[in-house]
C-alpha cells in the first residue's frame, strides 16, 4: 500500500461535493447575465457546473454528455441564434474541459474514499494486533508474534525481531524463516544501529548504506525499516522490516510500523511491570527468608553459603563464592560452583591482599558490577569460576567494617545488572554481615571460652600463650602476624609465643625492658598500665618502628615494612603482665573500628592466661625447689639424674653424681638451736652453687644430705669438682662452730649403668668417708 505523495498534495474534501459546485455554476451563469457576457461564457459556466456536479458525483462517463446538454439548455434561453460552425467547435471544447474536470475531480474522490477505508482498514487490523498481543502472556511470546502480524499490515520481503547482545544482535524470530533463530549478526548492521541508538533507522536504498548487512541465502532487499523496541530506557528488541523495491517504505507504511512498535512496546511494559510486582514480591519473600535463615545460624561459613545459595537461586546466577580475609589473604568461606580439583585448589590457596578487584572493592567499600570480565581482568579465582557477568559486593558490619565480599555472576558476558538486582544483592550482603558479625562474636566467644577452659586443663603453658595469640589474630581478618612477649620474674619481656614469626629466632634476640615496652606503645603511662589497645597505621606505625630499633619491634624485625600495629598491654591487678601485638604487612586498613573493643576483651582474657602460667610456674618451682635453702627438692634431683643420664647415654660421653653429708650436723642443732642449723644448710647450699659449673645442678637431698649432678664429666672432671665442694664447705663456720663434710662420688659407666646404681654407689662412698673421718 505505498503511496508517496503528500496529504497536502490532495484536493480538499470540500471540492469533492456536489452541493459545492451546484451553486458555484448557477452563480456563474446569472452572474454572466447580468454582466452581459456573451452567451457561450454562459453555457460554458452551465457546462462545467453540470460536468463538475456529475463527476462528484460519481458519475463520470456521464459528465461530458450532461455538460453537453447543460450548455445546450443554457444557450436556448439566452435566445442564442441557430449554431453556427464556431459555436459547435466551442460548445465542443467546452464539453471536453467539462469531461477532463469531471475526470480529475471523479479520481480525486474515488482515492480519498479508498484511503479512507484503508485507514480504517489499518486502524482495525492494529486493533486486532493490540488484541493479539494482549494474550501474550510473557516477552518472548510478545516478540514471536510480531513477524505474523506485521505480514497482516504491511507487505513484506521478511520480517524479524532481533534482540541485542553486548557485541551484536540476535534473531529471535522471523517470517519466512530464512535464517534459525539465535542467528549472530556481528559488526555493523540497520539493526543493530537501531539498537544501538535507540533512534529509528529508516534505509530507502541499502546498496548506499555502508552498515546494510543481507540475509545469507536470498537476494539482497532494497529497503529496511528497524524499528527499536524500548522498556525502562533500554532496547529489548528490534523490529526489522525489509522490501526488495528501493523506497519501498512510505509515509503510511511507516506510520503503521511505527504504531505497530508502539503497540507492542505498550504490551512489553505492561509485561515489565507485571514482572517487576511479582520480582518485588519475590524480592521481600527473599529477604525475609535470607534474615530468618540467617538469624538461626552461628556459625560464619554456613551464613555464608546459605546466603550465597539463596543469592544464585534467586538472581539466575551460575555460581559465585564469599570471600573472608584472613592473615592478609583472600579465602573464600563459600563457594556455590562445581569446579574441577585444580581450579578448587586455586581458589581455595586464596588471592593475596593488596590490589586486585577484591582489594578495591574492600578497601573502598563499593561494589563492583561487570558485564564483561575477561579472563585476563580477572584474579585466579574468578577464572576458576568462569564467571564474566560478575558483580563484587562488600558485607558490612554494624560498625561499617568490611568483612566479606560477594562474588556472584553468570558465563553470559552480556548481562546486565539491574536496579532491582544491585538492591537485592545490597539488602542481603547487609543481612549477611549483621549474621557474620554474630556469628563471628560467638565464635570468638567460643574459641575463648576453649582457652580459658584449657588453661584448667593443660599444664603446657607454653601452648595456652600460642593458642592465645592465635585467637588475637583472627580477630582482625587483615592481621598476618602476633606476638605475646610475658613479663618474667626479673621483669623483663621476653617473647613466650608468635605467630607469623620464628618464636626462636625472637627468643635468641633476649628480651626488653618495660621502659621499651612503654616507649614503644608511645600512648602514655596511664593508658598503657589500664590495658587500653593502641592501634598505628601507615607513616605513623613507620615513624615508630624507626624510633623503636633497640626495643621489641626492632628487635622482632619482619618479612615485610609493618603498615599496621594493634599493640595491647596485658594488664592485671594494676600490673602489666605482658603485651600483645598484633602486625598487617599489606594494608593500612587491616584493623577496622571493632578491633580496638575485640583487643580490649582478649587482652583481658590473656591476662588471666599469663597470670595463670605465672602461678603455675611458681607452683611448680616450689613443687622442685627446697624452701629453706632455695635449691632443687629431692624430686627435681631425680628428674634432672634421668635427664643427664639419658643425655650421656645419647651421646656415648661420661657423668658423676655426687652425694654430701654435712659432719657433726646433729651437734650444731643441739648446740646452736635449730635456726643455726638452717644457716647452714643455707650456707653450704650457696656455697655449693658457687662452686659448680654453669652445667652441674646442686639439690637437697634431704636433712643435711646434698647432691650434685655433674653432666658430661670424666672421673678426672669429677674428683676435681668434689674436692672443690669439700673445700668450699671446710672455710664456713656458723656462730664460731667450722663445718665440714664427707663426699661419695659415682660415675657413669664407671660404677653402675642406672640413675639407681649409681645413686646407691655414691651414698656408699659417702658413709665410707664419713666413718673414716675424713672426705
Amino acid at each position: 500500500m505505498r503511496s508517496d505523495r503528500a496529504p497536502s498534495d490532495e484536493p480538499s474534501p470540500l471540492l469533492l461535493r456536489p452541493w459545492f459546485w451546484t451553486p458555484l455554476a448557477l452563480a456563474g451563469i446569472l452572474g454572466g447575465q447580468a454582466a452581459g457576457l456573451a452567451p457561450g461564457w454562459v453555457a460554458g459556466m452551465a457546462a462545467l457546473g453540470v460536468g463538475a456536479v456529475a463527476a462528484t458525483a460519481g458519475a463520470r462517463a456521464a459528465a461530458a454528455a450532461l455538460a453537453t446538454a447543460g450548455a445546450l439548455v443554457a444557450w436556448v434561453p439566452l435566445g442564442a441564434a441557430p449554431f453556427a460552425p464556431w459555436d459547435v467547435v466551442g460548445l465542443v471544447a467546452l464539453g471536453s474541459v467539462a469531461t477532463l474536470l469531471g475526470a480529475t475531480l471523479h479520481d480525486a474522490r474515488r482515492k480519498t474514499t479508498l484511503r479512507a477505508r484503508d485507514g480504517e482498514r489499518r486502524a482495525q487490523l492494529l486493533a486486532d494486533v493490540a488484541l493479539a498481543l494482549g494474550h501474550a502472556p510473557h516477552e518472548e511470546d510478545v516478540l514471536s508474534t510480531l513477524p505474523p502480524l506485521v505480514a497482516r499490515v504491511v507487505p513484506f520481503e521478511h520480517a524479524s525481531v532481533l534482540r541485542p547482545r553486548r557485541d551484536h544482535v540476535e534473531v529471535f524470530a522471523m517470517v519466512p524463516p530464512l535464517v534459525r533463530s539465535g542467528h549472530e549478526v556481528f559488526g555493523p548492521s540497520i539493526s543493530g544501529r537501531a539498537a544501538r541508538t535507540g533512534i529509528v533507522q529508516h534505509v530507502e536504498d541499502t546498496h548506499a548504506d555502508p552498515e546494510y548487512v543481507a540475509v545469507p541465502g536470498i537476494a539482497a532487499t532494497r529497503s529496511e525499516f528497524a524499528l527499536p523496541l524500548r522498556v525502562e530506557g533500554r532496547t529489548v528488541a528490534v523490529l526489522n522490516v525489509e522490501r526488495r523495491a528501493r523506497g519501498g517504505f512510505g509515509e503510511t507504511e511507516r506510520a503503521t510500523l511505527t504504531a505497530l512498535g508502539r503497540i507492542a512496546e505498550a504490551h512489553l511494559v505492561r509485561l515489565e511491570t507485571l514482572r517487576e510486582a511479582e520480582r518485588e514480591r519475590q524480592e521481600a519473600d527473599l529477604l525475609a527468608d535470607v534474615a530468618r535463615r540467617l538469624t538461626a545460624i552461628d556459625d560464619p561459613q554456613l551464613a555464608a553459603a546459605t546466603a550465597l545459595e539463596m543469592l544464585v537461586d534467586g538472581l539466575g546466577q551460575e555460581g559465585g563464592a564469599v570471600f573472608g580475609l584472613q592473615r592478609g589473604v583472600f579465602r573464600p568461606l563459600a563457594t556455590n560452583a562445581d569446579l574441577p580439583r585444580p581450579i578448587r585448589a586455586v581458589v581455595e590457596a586464596g588471592i593475596p591482599w593488596g590490589s586486585g578487584r577484591l582489594y578495591q572493592v574492600w578497601h573502598e567499600a563499593r561494589a563492583t558490577f561487570l558485564t564483561d570480565a575477561a579472563p585476563g581482568d580477572q584474579e585466579g579465582a574468578f577464572r576458576g569460576l568462569g564467571l564474566r557477568a560478575l558483580a563484587l559486593v562488600p558485607v558490612q558490619d554494624m560498625a561499617g567494617d568490611v568483612v566479606a565480599v560477594i562474588a556472584i555472576g553468570s558465563r553470559d558476558a552480556g548481562r546486565e545488572w539491574s536496579t532491582r538486582d544491585r538492591r537485592l544483592l545490597d539488602a542481603v550482603a547487609g543481612t549477611l554481615g549483621a549474621s557474620l558479625a554474630r556469628a563471628t562474636q560467638h565464635a570468638r566467644e567460643v574459641e575463648l571460652l576453649d582457652v580459658v577452659r584449657g588453661m584448667a586443663q593443660s599444664d603446657d603453658v607454653a601452648d595456652l600463650y600460642r593458642r592465645a595469640v592465635e585467637a588475637a589474630l583472627r580477630m582482625a581478618p587483615g592481621a598476618e602476624a602476633a606476638t605475646l612477649s610475658v613479663r618474667g620474674p626479673d621483669g623483663r619481656f621476653a617473647f613466650e609465643a608468635a605467630v607469623g614469626y620464628d618464636l626462636a629466632t625472637l627468643q635468641a634476640q633476649g628480651g626488653s625492658s618495660e621502659e621499651e615496652q612503654v616507649a614503644w606503645y608511645g600512648q602514655g603511662l596511664e593508658d598503657y598500665r589500664a590495658g587500653r589497645p593502641r592501634l598505628l597505621v601507615g607513616e605513623a606505625v613507620e615513624r615508630a618502628v624507626r624510633a623503636d630499633r633497640g626495643g621489641p619491634v626492632g628487635r622482632a624485625g619482619g618479612p615485610r615494612p609493618l603498615r599496621a600495629n594493634l599493640c595491647t598491654p596485658i594488664a592485671f591487678q594494676g600490673e602489666v603482665v605482658g603485651v600483645l601485638n598484633v602486625d598487617a604487612f599489606g594494608s593500612e586498613d587491616a584493623f577496622g573500628a571493632g578491633s580496638l573493643p575485640l583487643a580490649e576483651a582478649l587482652g583481658q582474657h590473656v591476662a588471666a592466661i599469663v597470670r595463670l602460667a605465672h602461678d603455675r610456674a611458681a607452683l611448680a618451682r616450689s613443687a622442685l625447689t627446697d624452701p629453706l635453702t632455695g635449691i632443687g627438692n629431692r624430686e627435681a634431683f631425680n628428674r634432672k639424674v634421668a635427664e643427664a643420664l639419658a643425655l650421656s647415654q645419647r651421646h656415648d660421653q661420661p657423668m658423676a653424681l655426687a652425694m654430701i653429708d654435712l659432719n657433726d650436723f646433729k651437734a650444731i642443732n643441739d648446740r646452736l638451736g635449730h635456726e643455726a642449723g638452717d644457716r647452714a644448710l643455707a650456707l653450704v647450699a650457696e656455697t655449693l652453687v658457687r662452686a659448680s659449673r654453669a652445667s652441674d645442678s646442686v639439690f637437697r637431698w634431704g636433712g643435711d644430705e646434698f647432691a650434685v649432678v655433674i653432666p658430661l664429666a670424666s672421673a678426672t672432671e669429677a674428683h676435681a669438682a668434689t674436692e672443690r665442694f669439700t673445700s668450699a664447705i671446710g672455710e664456713l663456720s656458723v656462730l664460731g662452730m667450722p663445718l665440714a663434710a664427707g663426699v661419695g662420688l659415682a660415675t657413669y659407666p664407671e660404677d653402675g649403668p642406672d640413675a639407681e646404681s649409681l645413686m646407691r654407689r655414691a651414698d656408699d662412698l659417702m658413709y665410707a668417708a664419713k666413718e673414716n673421718g675424713g672426705n
